[in-house]
């Protein structure tokens, strides 16, 4: 187990758990620029946050994922899922969000040591440092309403 990982992922979800306390019904359909709202862009963080848990699952039952797809097709379900996580109420989205968040950091810190070395010598640490993402993501939509 990795704690550095661990630690970040916890501390990013309890900023994006802060925010979502801070936010209110109009702060949801604010835009972030490109057609992406904060409540699409909290969506968007548990899609991916899913995403990742069930591969995690996956990968615990001895099913590995492909190494190496294009990064077009990794960016696809962004361009595909954007108008439905627009249309999702914003606080369900956040709602959404945090518990995937809770969700794979459980799965990430309970992973046995065979799945993390696997994982690292992949090159693939990204798959447990949820951290970066979602604490890209509180940024943004912090900087955006200047909160």
């Amino acid at each position: 187990m990795n704690a550095t990982w661990n630690d970040d992922n916890d501390l990013q979800r309890a900023r994006l758990e802060q925010l979502l306390a801070e936010l209110k019904p109009e702060h949801y359909g604010a835009s972030l620029g490109g057609g992406w709202t904060v409540g699409s862009a909290l969506a968007h963080l548990a899609f991916w946050d899913r995403r990742g848990q069930l591969i995690f699952e996956h990968w615990l039952a001895g099913e590995t994922p492909p190494v190496g797809l294009p990064a077009w097709y990794e960016d696809l379900p962004n361009d595909v899922l954007l108008e439905q996580w627009t249309a999702l109420p914003g606080a369900e989205a956040g709602r959404l969000a945090l518990a995937a968040a809770a969700a794979i950091d459980a799965v990430i810190a309970a992973l046995p040591a065979e799945v993390t070395d696997a994982v690292v010598a992949r090159d693939e640490v990204w798959r447990m440092r949820r951290a970066g993402h979602r604490g890209e993501h509180v940024d943004q939509i912090r900087e955006a309403l200047g909160l």
